[in-house]
């Protein structure tokens, strides 16, 4: 059952999913950030769910620097088998079962591993140069994922800051009340006395 009251998650509106993504996973996200946070006001709540929204975005920006060499290694590696048969461009349907096989080593098929080894190997590859390869092709999508994941680093610590900020405000303004209630001006322990002693007439 989740805590968030159903008032407050309209105002939330739409979670920010995108095609691939688990709504189930942004929901538990959501409900982490909830019990870590403990938002006390609408305004919390609004901090709480920018917090989590900067945090998904940086899951799923993660992801994607990984997506980006594996959409890329298929063109890279057939590209590389072309170099090493002296053929430009390199031939088309190389392609598809080029991305089959690698489909198959990322879900952790050993026998599409085995095979895709076996077929660099005739080339005088290995899958480690054919990553490289796909890394040089994206390494300025790479850099500006970077930067976006910086920021979005920087705007869930803004969050947490102006959360913090908040509640240290709240309690500095109720001790500075109590501290009145407990010595009025004019007591000899109180706020005018400590004044008089510190311009050196209370000795």
């Amino acid at each position: 059952m989740s805590k968030i009251p159903s008032r407050v998650r309209k105002l939330f509106g739409k979670p920010p999913i995108m095609a691939g993504e688990d709504p189930a996973e942004y929901q538990e996200l959501l409900e982490l950030v909830r019990a870590d946070v403990q938002p006390q006001d609408l305004q919390e709540w609004f901090l709480m769910r920018d917090i989590a929204h900067a945090e998904w975005e940086v899951f799923r920006l993660r992801g994607m620097k990984v997506g980006m060499l594996h959409a890329m290694a298929p063109r890279a590696m057939s590209s590389l088998m072309a170099d090493a048969e002296g053929l430009l461009p390199p031939k088309a349907e190389w392609v598809v079962p080029v991305r089959k096989l690698l489909v198959g080593v990322v879900a952790g098929d050993k026998q599409a591993n085995q095979d895709l080894e076996r077929l660099l190997e005739g080339f005088g590859l290995t899958l480690d140069v054919v990553t490289a390869a796909a890394f040089g092709e994206t390494i300025m999508s790479q850099l500006h994922t970077d930067r976006m994941v910086a920021a979005a680093y920087e705007r869930r610590n803004t969050a947490y800051a102006e959360l913090e900020r908040r509640r240290g405000k709240e309690t500095t303004d109720d001790d500075i009340m109590e501290d009145d209630e407990e010595a009025p001006i004019g007591d000899g322990d109180g706020p005018a006395a400590r004044a008089d002693s510190v311009n050196g007439k209370g000795c």
